[in-house]
This record gives structure tokens, sequence and C-alpha cells, in this order.
């Protein structure tokens, strides 16, 4: 090799590390968190309340009820909780439900083929922080309630329900 070509050689490995090297001091300017599993499900939780009270506060817009929105997210999703009983409905609701750290369901007599049951409600703490929707506690409440009869019903599940302070009461009974 000739003077020329080891020079020039030096010269562009040189001015390529030298852009490498700025490369990265670029893309460390940000410098991502690491986040704890208790810190990713509150953050899952205030999600999933904002996109409630956001889907309710849409459906206000066109003139419908939060029920109507828990009506539409059943023929959204529905066919997935088709065909089961009263056991695979309390469970699965648990399981959702249950990425609410606050989230409480106790059950208070269960039979062959009948359950009755109460629980909190979902997401209440940050009902407040989304208070710009336009949506009040008691259309959310609404909105819960409608959702767990409507999916009750769906499913071919006798149902009961009443809405009393901080509680949802459910009486479920497989057909």
């Amino acid at each position: 090799m000739n003077k020329k070509t080891i020079g020039c050689t030096i010269l562009v490995v040189s001015l390529f590390s030298g852009f490498l090297i700025a490369q990265e001091e670029k893309s460390q300017k940000i410098e991502l968190p690491k986040m704890t599993l208790e810190y990713k499900l509150n953050r899952a939780l205030i999600n999933q309340v904002g996109n409630f009270m956001h889907g309710i506060a849409y459906a206000k817009a066109k003139g419908d009820s939060p029920e109507d929105f828990a009506a539409y997210g059943l023929k959204c999703w529905g066919s997935w909780w088709k065909d089961e009983d009263y056991i695979y409905y309390v469970r699965k609701w648990y399981r959702i439900f249950s990425t609410d750290g606050n989230f409480k369901m106790e059950i208070s007599r269960e039979t062959e083929n009948k359950v009755e049951l109460r629980m909190n409600i979902f997401g209440e703490r940050y009902i407040e922080t989304y208070s710009e929707s336009g949506v009040t506690r008691e259309e959310y409440i609404r909105y819960m309630g409608a959702l767990l009869s409507s999916m009750a019903k769906f499913m071919g599940l006798e149902h009961e329900q009443k809405i009393e302070d901080d509680w949802i009461y459910l009486s479920i009974v497989t057909k």
C-alpha cells in the first residue's frame, strides 16, 4: 500500500469513528426510566380509566348514554366471553380489575349455579383525574354497572345488580 492509500484509509476511519461517537452521544441524551411492575400496573389502570372516561364522553357527545357505550363495547369484544358459566365470568372480571391495587371482590354466597358477591368500583381513585372529559363519577359507575350487566346477559347468565355507596352488588346465576 502506498502512503496516499494509508492516509486516506486513516482519514476515512477517523471520520467514520467520529460519526459513530457523535451518534452514540446523541442517543444517550434521553435516559429511559426503569419501571417497576407496580408502576406499570398503576399506569395501565390510569390509562384504562382514561379510556373508559373518554369513551363515555364521546358517547355523550353523540347523544348516547354510558349504558349505550357499554353496549357498544360488548359488540366489539363480547364474543371472547361467549358460552361460559358464572365461575368464568367472576374470574375474568377479577383478573381484569385486579390491575387496580385497591380493587376488592368479596364472594358472600355460592351454590352450584349461583354466586353473590360485591366489588368496589374499578379505578375509582382516578375518576377525578379525567374530570376534564365532562364525565361524572355517577356516569362512570353507571357505565361499569352496565358493562357487568351487559356481559352477564350476553353470556346467558341471569344477573341482578345494585350499586350502593362504593360497592356493586351482584347476583349471577348460570341458567
